[in-house]
């Protein structure tokens, strides 16, 4: 039976095989069977189990990661002494990669066992695509845990992070360095050695040879810290940006970053657009510009900060900050007008030039054919109307048109590829004797608008009136959306008016076909539509021409909130992960929405209400993505926007109760809650005051007040079950067991958890399921069961990698450092601490922190380096002292046991001096020495 669980997996691919089997096909079949011989000898060899042959390509499992390593150098040392006869060397690239797989409980032909498709899978392959033939790659899951069982002579060679073809995170690589093996190999096959966010092309890059060449010397220049390019909307701005952060993304060890500001309006929401951007999360009591100037104040990167001009002040006060307190960083950014920061280098980005020849030229000038089409304008427009009509050509006859065209629409990229698009239905001529008359009565515009903007308007009026009339109004209608829309989203606001639901499919395809609204295939498969931001401003503005804007607003409004409320019912059930992700990918209309309802003065009451229920419905969401700052901030302008001591109100108060007490204000947090309590009754609001109770029992318990935290939990357990609510209820048994484990009654826990285990398996609630694992290993550590422990802890892992919860990863990851570091396995518990140090750090978790510091201190305890432990036995302390937050019981028998042990085994007057050290530290900096050590 294929091992189940966390596998380790070993992929190979045959290099150049393709060639071979065209040329040698006869010799090519015997150099695949002894190939497919070796491999299948030593991988059984080492207790491996082939699941796949595709072609001669093999996939096999190991229960022990070594056993994989082993099977993948021996048969790499036999490949590259077997003589090949004619074919040559037969080159084989080899991928290793450790993770969870289940099987498929669907058998493939005959019965055949198969493993369901998953992530680990995909990594796997994609690990070993990255390489060449002859060469081992290993990823950092399994690296981490070979290295310590290395044998003589073999060693892992750090090749740094890679962006692998189809994975979003990079990935660190590893190539083994064995006796027998090909050692040096050409730069990997991989998208890049560098981290970064930049997009694929999805289209070619036409011209701009000058612009990007002066851009580049531009940045070479250290000196040079900001380089605004500036221009029109449509000139390519944000394209040229791209292309000249790729040319030099190996001038950057950190990388080069993408940050897009085009969703956004409200200046304040800039400096979270860059945080989300890089990773960084905020951290109670700081402000967020000022955790970005630490974690960027030793970074080399470049950031590309694109369409400033709609937050340019929120822009140039984080751009300045920056600047002045991170000396390795670079910034692009892209506008229509300049930032105004000291020292910025302006850069205007021109338009494409083409030939200002006049047929009468053309006609006696035989190389004017070569001039016309070596211009960047006319490829430009060839190669997007190719994309349009496939069967289009640029010849003779219609070139002259063509460079006319781009000649009218003043060389702006956007422009041609409108015009360009429009050959699928239109021939050159036509297009050109239409934009004749659009730019004949639009040129006389206003003289104090930029010039290509009047040209670029003119294009967008022309394209716009060859809409029916239907297609108009529903590109304007579609305007008031930020970020993008779906399907059900573009019925309930375009609908209505001239329009039925029905049409909208159509009319959305329409709009497409004529380049006004693009389409992206989400990883769902479902579709997602948006318009780039010129076109969606210019109809946002025709909007506001009309007697409508507000209605449409208002089905926007009502859409997003009824699909907030809908998600707020699934936060606590089997389908919290998918809801939760409909809502993230949806932030920049939610904030839209919620903008539109509770920052206009002359909101309507029933609007604010709106508004107001949003901001109370979406806690959750920003708790699950570490935003806990920005609800705290829409809450407060929805508290003061409605005073009406109501049920929104109320919810109003449960959410800054729970905001506050995450942002580390457990006073208030209680006062809020209590608020909320004494609302709730009032209103004799049943559930909320259920949910009021439950939250406030966390309080009370992280306040350590386990008999009324108990006292409380039980209350609220009782109001959901006069609810009939199966799914909080489960939560809460659990929360009782929590309450009993620390008051040392860990048989009365034990129950607790186990029924909170059973009755999430059978109401499917995964995350339930896997919180109840966590705790039930606890229990058996609690109990010296430390083997019973590990396979519950991992258990627990498993569901929260497949769910992605950050918190719960990282806790579970300290946990297993224990198991590992009572198993001897002191290395291995060291890089599971590390790596849980990292995760707590990234989403602040102040108590995940203080627990992997007192694991690192046992790692040096078990290896007598009773001193230094004293230093991160110290520093957790101080993290305990400054929250108030209690320790897993289990945790902390851990660190009085190995504290009680170091301080005997060390000079009293050095353990405390050390001692003190960690306890003044800023954790801040031992958390980075530390990680950067690793």
């Amino acid at each position: 039976m294929l091992p189940t669980g966390t596998v380790t997996l070993l992929f190979t691919d045959v290099e150049g095989s393709t060639p071979l089997w065209e040329h040698l096909p006869a010799d090519m079949q015997i150099s695949v069977a002894k190939h497919h011989a070796i491999l299948r000898e030593v991988i059984e060899a080492n207790g491996g189990q082939i699941f796949q042959i595709l072609g001669d390509a093999f996939q096999a499992a190991f229960r022990m990661p070594i056993d994989g390593l082993l099977a993948a150098i021996q048969a790499q040392q036999v490949l590259q002494s077997t003589e090949w006869g004619a074919t040559g060397p037969i080159k084989v690239r080899m991928g290793l990669h450790t993770g969870p797989v289940e099987l498929d409980p669907i058998p493939g032909p005959g019965g055949v066992q198969e493993y369901a498709v998953c992530h680990t899978l995909n990594r796997a392959a994609r690990v070993m695509s990255a390489g060449y033939g002859g060469q081992i790659f290993v990823s950092l899951e399994t690296k981490s845990l070979i290295e310590r069982d290395l044998a003589e002579g073999v060693s892992l060679r750090d090749l740094g992070q890679h962006q692998l073809k189809g994975m979003r995170k990079l990935e660190q690589l590893f190539q083994v360095v064995a006796e027998g093996l090909l050692h040096d190999f050409p730069a990997l096959a991989s998208s890049t050695a560098h981290p970064n966010n930049l997009p694929a092309e999805m289209s070619s890059f036409v011209g701009r040879e000058k612009e990007i060449a002066d851009l580049k010397e531009i940045l070479s220049d250290s000196k040079v810290r900001l380089v605004t390019i500036t221009g029109a909307g449509g000139m390519g701005k944000t394209r040229l940006a791209q292309r000249v952060a790729a040319e030099m993304i190996d001038n950057y060890a950190d990388g080069v970053w993408l940050v897009e500001l085009v969703s956004l309006s409200d200046q304040t929401f800039v400096p979270q657009a860059v945080a989300q951007t890089l990773s960084i999360r905020e951290e109670p009591g700081q402000s967020l510009i000022w955790v970005l100037q630490e974690h960027l104040a030793k970074k080399h990167l470049l950031l590309i900060l694109d369409n400033c001009e709609q937050v340019t002040f929120g822009v140039m006060d984080l751009a300045s900050r920056l600047l002045r307190t991170c000396p390795g960083i670079q910034i692009i950014a892209s506008s229509r007008e300049l930032l105004g920061v000291e020292g910025e280098i302006p850069y205007l980005c021109p338009s494409l030039l083409s030939p200002n020849l006049n047929p009468a030229y053309y006609k006696s000038h035989p190389a004017a054919f070569e001039t016309m089409a070596a211009s960047a304008a006319v490829q430009l427009f060839a190669e997007r109307a190719r994309i349009a009509s496939p069967r289009f050509n640029l010849n003779e006859k219609n070139i002259a048109i063509i460079n006319g065209i781009c000649q009218q629409l003043d060389g702006i990229p956007l422009a041609i590829e409108l015009a360009a698009a429009r050959v699928r239905v239109l021939s050159v001529e036509q297009i050109a004797a239409r934009l004749d008359d659009s730019f004949h009565l639009l040129t006389g515009g206003s003289r104090s608008a930029p010039p290509h903007h009047q040209t670029l308007k003119a294009l967008i009026d022309w394209s716009f009136n060859l809409l029916s009339p239907p297609e108009k109004t529903l590109l304007l209608r579609l305007s008031v959306f930020a970020g993008g829309w779906d399907l059900a989203a573009a019925g309930a606001v375009g609908a209505g008016e001239a329009i039925e639901v029905y049409q909208i499919i159509d009319l959305l395809a329409q709009l497409m076909d004529k380049s006004l609204i693009l389409n992206e295939v989400m990883e769902s498969g479902e579709n997602r539509y948006r318009m780039l931001e010129t076109i969606r401003q210019y109809a946002y503005d025709r909007l506001l021409e009309k007697d409508v804007p507000q209605l449409v607003h208002k089905r926007h409004l009502d859409f997003y909130s009824r699909l907030t409320e809908q998600a707020a019912t699934h936060f606590w059930g089997k389908e919290q992960g998918e809801w939760i992700w409909k809502l993230t990918i949806e932030i920049d209309n939610l904030r839209a929405a919620m903008r539109w309802a509770l920052n206009r003065e002359i909101a309507a009451a029933d609007e604010i209400e709106i508004g107001a229920r949003m901001a109370a419905a979406l806690w959750n969401l920003w708790y699950y993505n570490g935003s806990i700052k920005e609800a705290a901030s829409w809450l407060a302008i929805a508290l003061k926007r409605l005073p009406e001591l109501n049920q929104t109100r109320a919810r109003l108060l449960l959410a800054d109760g729970v905001c506050t007490w995450q942002l580390g204000n457990l006073p208030d947090a209680a006062s809020r809650l209590r608020e909320s309590l004494d609302l709730f009754s009032i209103l004799l609001d049943t559930q909320g005051l259920a949910e009021s109770t439950h939250m406030y029992g966390h309080i009370v318990f992280d306040q350590q007040n386990y008999p009324e935290a108990e006292r409380v939990f039980k209350e609220s357990l009782s109001i959901y079950e006069s609810l009939g609510d199966t799914n909080v209820r489960i939560a809460l048994i659990s929360d009782l067991g929590l309450v009993a484990c620390h008051q040392g009654d860990l048989v009365l826990a034990r129950g607790y958890y186990e029924d909170s285990l059973r009755l999430s398996i059978q109401n499917e609630l995964k995350e339930n399921e896997a919180q109840s694992y966590l705790r039930l290993g606890d229990i058996a550590r609690l109990d010296g069961d430390y083997d019973k422990a590990g396979q519950l802890y991992e258990k627990s892992l498993m569901i929260c990698r497949d769910m992605i919860i950050p918190r719960e990863i990282a806790c579970l990851l300290q946990k297993l450092g224990f198991i590992a570091l009572h198993r001897g396995e002191v290395n291995q518990a060291r890089s599971l601490f590390g790596e849980s140090l990292g995760l707590q750090h990234e989403v602040s978790n102040q108590q995940g922190i203080a627990e992997c510091l007192a694991g690192l201190a046992s790692v040096k305890v078990v290896n007598k380096e009773f001193e230094e432990s004293a230093v991160y036995f110290g520093a957790a302390r101080q993290i305990l002292t400054r929250t108030g937050l209690p320790m897993a019981p289990a945790d902390l028998a851990e660190w009085a046991r190995d504290e009680e042990l170091a301080r005997s085994r060390c000079d009293p007057q050095r353990f405390e001096q050390a001692w003190s050290k960690g306890r003044d530290a800023k954790v801040d900096d031992l958390v980075a020495a530390f990680l950067k050590l690793k």
